[in-house]
Formats: structure tokens, sequence, C-alpha cells
């Protein structure tokens, strides 16, 4: 018979850190987590979520507090990304080059999300244009984080 019991050690395991890549994969993943986690907490905590003050959304308008409201959740969702990958820089390094498929993926559809739904407004909002930049940048940076450094 098997026995089971209640271990919470089992939520972050002993640390590995074993990442034996290039670091500029780490320095990476270390300034796109700044600037992910300042987009979500202006997203979640912001009075207006940055619709209308940074991406010149028109939220005077009929569903407008959804907008705000949506935004809110995304900026949460963010931060929880944000956590996961600072957990990684931190304490999991074994698994940077994960992070930045995920950051990889994450642009990717931003970029088909935009053009199945385009969002109307008076400027272009600060991280539409890096997107496909972005794009390209963890797509390179994630082939070259799978690169052993041989001793």
């Amino acid at each position: 018979m098997v026995s089971t019991k209640f271990d919470i050690s089992m939520l972050f395991p002993p640390e590995r850190n074993d990442y034996a890549g290039p670091t500029i994969a780490v320095w990476f993943l270390i300034l796109f987590n700044i600037v992910g986690t300042l987009r979500g907490v202006i997203h979640m905590f912001y009075r207006d979520s940055g619709a209308q003050s940074f991406a010149t959304m028109n939220v005077n308008v009929d569903g407008g507090k959804n907008i705000v409201a949506m935004l809110g959740h995304w900026g949460g969702l963010q931060l929880i990304m944000s956590v996961f990958i600072w957990m990684v820089l931190w304490r999991y390094r074994e698994f940077i080059p994960l992070m930045i498929a995920e950051v990889a993926i994450e642009q990717l559809i931003r970029i088909v999300v935009h053009r199945m739904k385009p969002v109307t407004t008076a400027r272009t909002p600060p991280g539409k244009p890096l997107t496909l930049i972005v794009l390209l940048l963890a797509a390179i940076i994630l082939i070259v984080s799978l690169m052993r450094n041989e001793p």
C-alpha cells in the first residue's frame, strides 16, 4: 500500500541553479522582466490601468470601466509571470531557456491577437512597436541560451 503525506517542500524543490548557457540569456531575461514587472504594476494598480494614460484608449465610453478592469486583470497575470521569472533567475536558472521561450510565445500571441482584434487608440501604445522586435530578439536569445558553455 502506498502512503502519502503533505510535503510543502515539493512546491519549491531544492535549487540547482545549474544553467550552463551564455550569460547574455540571463541579462536578456532580467531586462525583459524589469519592464514586464513595471507593466504589470501599471496595468494592475494604476487608476486607469494605463488604458488612457499610456495606451491612449478612450475609456470614457460605455463599457470603459470594463476595459480598465480587463487591463487590471491582465496586469495581475503579468505580475504572476514576472514572479515566476524572478524565481527562475534567483533560484532555478536551469529553466532560463523555458522562460525565454515563454517570452517569445507571449510576443507571438500579442501579434496574432492584435491582428484578430485590433485596438483603436489615439496614438500607438508604448509596447506595440517593440513586440515584433522582442519576438525576434527572444527567438535569437532562445537559440543562444541553448548553447552549452564548455569548460
